[in-house]
């Protein structure tokens, strides 16, 4: 077997989606056909078939049902996602994530797409809206540089969730608005948000998402499938790092155009923070104890000292922390994001 179907087979024996003999041969990855290349964003050749996966191999959760806190089977130790719409809190926990990646769900009375890319750590949360029309969202089966890649319902265009853009069909280019989250722990978000949701277990599947199904793959050095620019990455491939990036209108194919920062997270629970040139202004990565995860704002130059509840920024003027905009960012692999982003 290739080193990529090795792969594939052992994800898949995990989740318990194959039980028979393997066709080599006809298991192979494959790259679609190639199209107009117009309606794409990337090179097709670098759309990787998942050999023995197929579209929602990992079904999307599109009824998603809610527990209060007090009814969720998850324990305080529990990783989630977290998430504040129009008021309303809600966390979803990586345990169900590892197995769906996907929940089309409404928060605060606003659609939303929750993905989870559990190749490279990636949790990012959009809205369904587009343009008028609210979007339903299901998962390709395919990857762009070891990246989840998802499609909408009602034009099967492909979309890139690190980008957050279409790249492929009647959306490329497109993108989608993304919303700020908070990854910590159910307690950690419990106590700041008492009467949040929490994403029911009660999915329709019958998977154990109370253990987690992929061994060390957290810690180990393997890459399951192919990324780019390796040569840049200079720490541990699994070292968690935080992300921000920002598409402008460029087209430029194959390619990320736009703002983009990370942050190495030890670092940043170490020194307190660490600010990025972004676009034309600043971000500062911020440790917040109250999660015990990083969180990302936009500054207007450098940032020279966190105090308290304040940064102090190059010029010597203050700036309260709660009075700064929230990024949208997320937690991420550091082998993942060269490929996507450098």
């Amino acid at each position: 077997m290739t080193r990529l179907l090795q792969a594939a087979v052992g994800v898949a024996v995990v989740l318990g989606f194959v039980a028979v003999q393997v066709d080599v041969s006809s298991a192979m990855g494959k790259a679609p056909k190639k199209e107009d290349l117009s309606v794409w964003r990337v090179n097709p050749d670098e759309m990787l078939e998942i050999p023995l996966f197929s579209e929602d191999t990992f079904p999307p959760i599109l009824e998603p049902k809610s527990d209060t806190v007090d009814k969720t089977p998850f324990a305080d130790t529990e990783m989630v996602i977290g998430v504040v719409v129009n008021g309303e809190a809600k966390a979803y926990p990586i345990g169900i994530l590892n197995y769906h990646e996907m929940v089309n769900d409404v928060v605060g009375k606003e659609p939303i797409l929750v993905t989870y890319s559990l190749l490279g750590d990636i949790g990012m949360v959009f809205k369904s809206l587009q343009g008028t029309e609210t979007l339903v969202f299901s998962n390709s089966g395919r990857l762009y540089r070891s990246n989840l890649v998802f499609y909408d319902g009602r034009t099967r265009s492909y979309w890139s969730q690190a980008w957050g853009m279409g790249i492929k069909g009647a959306h490329v280019n497109e993108q989608l608005t993304r919303l700020p989250v908070v990854r910590t722990t159910l307690g950690l978000w419990k106590k700041a948000h008492p009467k949040t949701l929490v994403l029911s277990k009660k999915t329709g599947s019958t998977r154990n998402y109370f253990k987690y199904p992929y061994g060390d793959y957290y810690t180990n050095e393997r890459i399951l499938y192919p990324v780019a620019n390796l040569d840049k990455m200079k720490l541990h491939p699994k070292e968690s790092m935080t992300f921000v990036a920002e598409p402008d209108k460029k087209v430029v194919q194959n390619s990320f155009s736009g703002a983009f920062a990370q942050f190495q997270n030890s670092v940043v629970k170490e020194k307190g923070f660490m600010s990025s040139p972004f676009g034309s202004g600043w971000v500062v990565a911020l440790w917040d104890s109250s999660f015990e995860t990083v969180r990302v704002y936009a500054v207007s130059e450098e940032v020279t000292a966190v105090s308290g509840s304040s940064v102090s920024l190059k010029s010597g003027k203050k700036a309260a922390v709660k009075d700064l905009k929230e990024m949208p960012s997320s937690r991420a692999f550091a082998f993942i994001l060269p490929g996507l982003f450098q």
